[in-house]
């Protein structure tokens, strides 16, 4: 493609100096007006310049275990164990109470209103109001609720504390190529997570997600304060309305969970030579169970002006397998 028709430049056998001829099946003459067609459509036809792409994921790929027994198992059964040892032992259940008002009279009327207006009895105590069936069933529900969120609450726990994984692609030519979109497939048990940020603390129970317990076995206090006009520090809350909003650019990047992982990247226009780096935040690339492996992937890539569809490959390291039991305990306080 490209090249001109050809001039015969020397006079011989069958050939005259200046002509163009056009070789077909078993002979040689002058081209007819469709062969000269075909002959400057040649010419005029330009080949693409070279594409040459280079994908890669930057950061780290991390496998992630947990020790169920030591983390879970062990946190529900400390738990239940807590709170069904707050019931009352059943002689105590049987026995009828007396309290200070009946054996005062009047008077013990009077000394128990005094106290209950003094500052430090603000907090009226009132008697537990659950049956012990009631608090019985709390539990279990409890248990099957944070065993159904566990799972979540893992994964939310890594997406606090991994940073995320970015889309690199280098033009490896010396071609201006435009408009250039990539697609990326990594095959195997990988999965896509996205970011959370917390606090210098770390993430907290309700960041989690977790469901709390229920209330311990026993009588509660009941705040006699509002209303009365005591103020509170309630600072710390409030939200100022001219806050000003985060803004963020574009993404660039798309990723998709499905049994493995695409990604979508618009890279826009490439220089010569130059690298592309996605900046979105967008995805935490983990591999369940602490299986250290290496991931492999391919990729297609468009640009402007080429009518073709450029493929590769990527092969990806898996990090050594990150153990959250550890931490997970510390955050369960066991």
């Amino acid at each position: 493609m490209g090249q001109p028709p050809f001039v015969c430049r020397a006079s011989g056998e069958g050939l005259q100096d200046g002509r163009t001829y056009y070789r077909a099946d078993g002979e040689t003459r002058e081209p007819t007006s469709s062969e000269w067609d075909q002959l400057m459509a040649r010419g005029a036809r330009q080949s693409a310049a070279p594409v040459e792409l280079n994908v890669a994921v930057v950061g780290h790929v991390v496998a992630i275990a947990v020790d169920e027994k030591r983390t879970l198992e062990e946190f529900i059964e400390k738990t239940r164990t807590r709170l069904i040892k707050a019931l009352p032992a059943a002689d105590a259940r049987q026995t009828p109470s007396t309290s200070r008002a009946d054996t005062m009279g009047f008077a013990g009327d009077m000394a128990m209103m005094l106290d209950q207006l003094s500052t430090s009895s603000l907090m009226a105590t009132q008697p537990e109001k659950r049956t012990e069936a009631d608090y019985l069933s709390q539990i279990d529900s409890w248990e099957a609720d944070f065993r159904n969120a566990w799972p979540h609450a893992v994964d939310l726990f890594v997406s606090y504390s991994l940073p995320p994984n970015e889309i690199s692609v280098t033009n490896e030519t010396r071609t201006y190529l435009h408009d250039v979109e990539v697609r990326l497939h990594l095959e195997g048990l990988v999965t896509t997570l996205e970011p959370e940020y917390a606090t210098e603390e770390g993430p907290g129970w309700r960041d989690l997600k977790l469901p709390s317990p229920p209330r311990k076995w026993g009588p509660t206090k009941r705040d006699m304060t509002s209303g009365l006009g005591i103020q509170r520090d309630w600072g710390s809350l409030v939200i100022p309305s001219n806050f000003p909003p985060r803004s963020f650019p574009p993404s660039r990047t798309a990723w998709t969970n499905g049994g493995s992982v695409d990604v979508a990247v618009g890279v826009g226009d490439l220089r010569p030579e130059a690298a592309f780096e996605s900046d979105d935040q967008e995805s935490i690339l983990v591999i369940r169970g602490g299986i250290s492996a290496t991931l492999h992937g391919t990729w297609s890539a468009t640009a402007r002006g080429y009518n073709d569809v450029f493929r590769g490959e990527i092969e990806v390291e898996v990090s050594e397998p990150m153990v959250l039991t550890d931490l997970l305990r510390a955050f369960l306080e066991l």
